[in-house]
């Protein structure tokens, strides 16, 4: 076994060439016997313990010659490093920093550019885009319209007709499948596209072809990942072999790897196609299929988007249900990133900044320590060492620690990427491929060069050697330059702090908002029931009724429902009322049993809410929100009274609050409840149950699996979970913007503290005078926090005025800005000035205590 390259490596550097055979002979029979005592990890632990006193204290052999550039940097890059470990604290500090700021930056980076900077893996992304179908102006004129998915028959229009501007127009929608084989039937990640979904994406099938997309053939394309996995990788199943789906044999056709990112992770694609009754008038309102189209080459999306928007628009004219409506096309990368895209920008901002700062922060020690190494420098000056001598040796020691904080940053965001990932909002596309490469590594060292040569550069030029004359000369030098490093660290720590607080205000304002339900004490679980087991609309509300029966045989408090508030989930039904029967409006529609509003904790306004004897082929009967029932009946009680909905006359029998369904930052929505027992029978569902069962989440699996034994195991959660979900990219915002708040106010407070604790070592022998003709103790130590203070005080003042004029652009990125809110400035001021004067106790406290008989002594 041999010992460790690098540490021989750091050999050679210590001792030098003429040295370095005899030393590393010396250090391998070392090596070797400790390697026979203790065992390998003990015998390269302890090389490199050699190695690192070895370069710590190096000193040339008397009489030894340094000949040659090589020889003379290796004897700079020795001192430096003996220099270095002789003054640990300050050492550690500055790598500690600097490797602070490169693992910030390098995290969000890493996190930014597979989320939301780098490209699609198809060809031509840019000219991918996605479709929506734009709902109507608002009624006020106010905001922004609401996108919303394509129908069957819009697809098909779009599918078919001439564009000058798409090359390709394809429709998809997630899936679920049974898969059916000898032994068992299990469910299966499934995607229904249409043909033109290979041009769109740009797919080349592994083996075999895409959907043909003709009518009436049974055809499946399995993904490369399910192929290796279900079918261990042999290309012999194209066109031989079948897959039962839903108990109808499809022919697999082809083999193909869908890009990361899009449209997400699936196991075989089917071809989506519709019957003819999904193609009527009355199908124009079911919005639930995404659309993506391909721009043609020489065509730009801007052009795209026009004549799309126009097509749709024109569609009004024939059809009610597209009347006042438009089209969007936006770049399919873009639009995927949208919902992060604004988290990011903010993480990539706080990691630049938290980098700037560690510069300026270490610039400023080692500005400190170049101006107390003062008479050494100056001596060394004196004695004939050039500029550029002194100029290297002060490079060597700042890109000798930038290249330590790169190590250090390589390793430290290789272990925190993991739980950075987890504060991302669910659903980011392509968090799985983030994490330490080659790539980043090699970046994050070379930025900690270029970081320590901008360092060494700085806190050269701040503190130029001098030569050995008095030290009120030094003090003078770069003193105006160190104050204007400060001024800066206690303003940008300002801006942050400010922004951190903002962040927490809003975070708390929104905590303390009325939901309209009661998260706590609910577990939740989506369930999927098989569509080949129960086909029927009687068998699912069967099949519904058999599992809240069993969870209630259990002892649970138990309720099904779909599209619950903060799940992510919308669905968005139009409705007409009486007294306006030619204007559709749009509630959120949930199909519930009757325990649902006890459990969620909805409140009853009026009326009733569902019970047992909503029946099918009962009355058909609607509880409607608050919100509903003021804005359509508002001379009186809404129960009672007749509403369309889906086609179908409800009578009002109930009226509950409303609910903030998509967070408490958004308007109340109005929406509709049917019972589930009248519904058409959805095959998902939401469980909500209230229990005191340690193992709730066990006991809904077996229920379940009693029920469909085919059932997709999912988890059984908290409903709180979805509230913080929710939550999740704000208090990513949080977390981010209040950590660089309290670092960035500790180093500048250390940097403070640094500052005045120099200017006091300056003015030690002033103070011994004055104090030796009677100054009073507390008039030393007012006029020195008063310095520090000052600085403070102007630092504040410059980062809230910058606060101030970002904060139109930050509202962008930081949810929740509010130039006029005065709460924020006062706290942030009172939080700098309380932590300034505390930096400036301890050297002012010393400052003092100063004995006059050594203080005016001769230096």
């Amino acid at each position: 076994m041999m010992p460790p390259k690098l540490a021989r490596l750091l050999v050679r550097i210590a001792v030098g060439r003429e040295d370095a055979p005899c030393v590393l002979e010396d250090l391998e029979r070392g090596f070797q016997r400790v390697h026979e005592a203790s065992g390998p990890t003990a015998a390269r632990r302890w090389y490199w313990w050699q190695a690192l006193r070895g370069l710590g204290s190096a000193v040339p052999r008397p009489g030894a010659v340094v000949r040659g550039a090589r020889d003379a940097a290796l004897f700079d890059v020795r001192m430096v490093v003996r220099a270095l470990l002789r003054r640990p604290v300050y050492a550690l500090g500055s790598v500690g920093a600097l490797a602070l700021g490169l693992t910030s930056a390098a995290s969000v980076f890493a996190v930014a550019w597979n989320v939301w900077l780098k490209p699609l893996p198809i060809p031509e992304p840019h000219q991918v885009v996605r479709l929506f179908e734009l709902d109507r102006v608002p009624e006020d004129g106010v905001g922004e319209r609401e996108r919303q998915w394509l129908s069957p028959p819009l697809l098909e229009d779009l599918r078919h007709h001439q564009w000058s501007t798409f090359q390709a127009v394809a429709g998809l929608s997630p899936d679920n499948h049974d898969w059916t084989t000898d032994e068992t039937t299990v469910q299966i990640a499934g995607l229904r596209a249409t043909p033109e979904l290979a041009t769109v994406l740009g797919l080349r099938p592994l083996y075999g072809r895409f959907l043909s997309g003709e009518p009436g053939v049974a055809e499946v394309v399995l993904t490369e990942a399910f192929w290796r996995r279900a079918f261990g990788g042999d290309p012999g199943v194209v066109d031989h072999a079948t897959l039962q789906l839903e108990g109808a044999p499809h022919r697999v056709v082809g083999v193909v790897r869908l890009p990361d990112g899009y449209p997400g992770a699936s196991d075989v694609i089917t071809a989506l196609t519709f019957e003819q009754e999904s193609l009527t008038e009355g199908w124009r309102g079911a919005r639930y299929l995404q659309g993506v189209a391909r721009v043609r080459p020489g065509r730009s999306a801007a052009e795209a988007q026009q004549e799309f928007d126009g097509f749709v628009a024109g569609l009004g004219e024939t059809y009610a249900q597209h009347r006042g409506r438009g089209g969007l096309a936006v770049e399919l990368g873009a639009d995927l990133a949208s919902p992060y895209r604004d988290v990011l920008a903010l993480l990539l901002l706080a990691g630049a900044a938290f980098l700037g700062l560690a510069v300026v922060n270490v610039a400023g020690l080692v500005v400190i320590r170049r101006a107390q190494e003062g008479h050494e420098r100056g001596v060394r000056a004196a004695l004939g060492a050039s500029r550029g001598r002194i100029l290297g040796a002060d490079l060597a020691e700042a890109v000798l620690m930038g290249v330590a904080a790169g190590v250090v940053g390589v390793v430290v965001t290789y272990w925190i990427l993991t739980p950075i990932v987890a504060l991302v909002p669910p659903g980011a596309p392509r968090l799985d491929q983030v994490g330490m490469t080659r790539w980043l590594a090699a970046a994050v060292l070379a930025c900690g060069v270029v970081v320590g040569a901008v360092v060494g550069g700085i806190g050269h030029a701040l503190s130029r050697p001098v030569p050995a004359v008095g030290r009120s000369h030094a003090a003078g030098t770069g003193l105006w330059g160190r104050r204007l490093l400060v001024v800066g660290q206690v303003a940008l720590t300002t801006v942050l702090a400010t922004g951190g607080v903002a962040v927490l205000r809003y975070v708390e304002e929104l905590r303390a908002v009325d939901m309209g339900f009661a998260p706590e004490g609910v577990l939740s679980r989506m369930a999927i029931l098989s569509q080949s087991t129960f086909t029927s609309s009687e068998a699912l509300v069967a099949a519904w009724d058999e599992v809240a029966a069993g969870l209630r045989a259990r002892g649970m408090q138990v309720a099904v429902g779909t599209n619950p508030p903060v799940t992510n989930s919308s669905m968005r039904y139009g409705y007409r009322v009486p007294s306006r029967p030619e204007e559709e409006q749009y509630a959120q529609y949930h199909a519930v049993t009757g325990a649902y509003f006890d459990i969620l904790g909805i409140d009853l306004l009026d009326g009733r809410t569902v019970s047992g004897t909503d029946v099918a082929g009962g009355e058909p009967v609607v509880v409607v929100s608050e919100s509903v029932a003021r804005r359509h009946y508002p001379a009186g009680r809404a129960v009672g009274e007749t509403l369309r909905l889906v086609g179908t006359d409800r009578r009002i029998v109930g009226v509950v609050a409303s609910t903030r369904h998509f967070g408490p930052d958004s308007e109340v929505p109005d929406e509709v409840y049917v019972p589930l027992q009248q519904d058409q029978g959805p095959y998902f569902g939401w469980i909500l149950m209230r229990t005191a069962l340690d193992d709730a989440g066990a006991v809904v699996d077996d229920v379940l699996r009693r029920v469909d034994a085919s059932a997709t195991p999912l988890p059984t959660l908290p409903f709180t979970r979805h509230v913080a979900a929710w939550f999740a990219p704000l208090t990513l915002q949080l977390y981010v913007v209040l950590a660089l708040g309290v670092v960035g106010m500790v180093m500048a407070s250390l940097g403070l503290y640094a500052l005045v604790a120099y200017q006091v070592s300056l003015r030690r022998r002033e103070m011994g005078i004055r104090k030796a003709l009677g100054a009073p103790v507390v008039g030393l130590f007012r006029s020195v926090v008063g310095q520090g203070v000052s600085l403070a005080m102007l630092g504040l003042v410059l980062g809230l005025g910058a606060w101030y004029l970002l904060v139109p652009f930050l509202s962008d990125l930081i949810t929740g800005l509010d130039v006029r809110d005065l709460v924020v400035p006062v706290v942030v001021s009172a939080l700098v000035t309380v932590v300034s004067g505390l930096a400036t106790v301890i050297p002012a406290w010393r400052s003092s205590a100063v004995d006059p008989s050594i203080a005016l002594q001769a230096e």
